[in-house]
C-alpha cells in the first residue's frame, strides 16, 4: 500500500471524527479544522 494512500485515509478519517465532534459540541471552529483536514 502506497505511503500516500495510507496519510490520506487517516486523513480523512481523523478530519470526519473531527467534524463530527464540532456538531456534537457546537463548535464551528473544530467543524472547519476537521472539514479542512478531510480535503487534504
Amino acid at each position: 500500500m502506497n505511503k500516500d494512500r495510507v496519510s490520506g485515509t487517516i486523513d480523512e478519517m481523523v478530519g470526519s471524527a473531527r467534524r463530527k465532534a464540532g456538531e456534537l459540541t457546537d463548535d464551528i471552529q473544530l467543524r472547519v479544522e476537521g472539514a479542512a483536514q478531510q480535503v487534504r
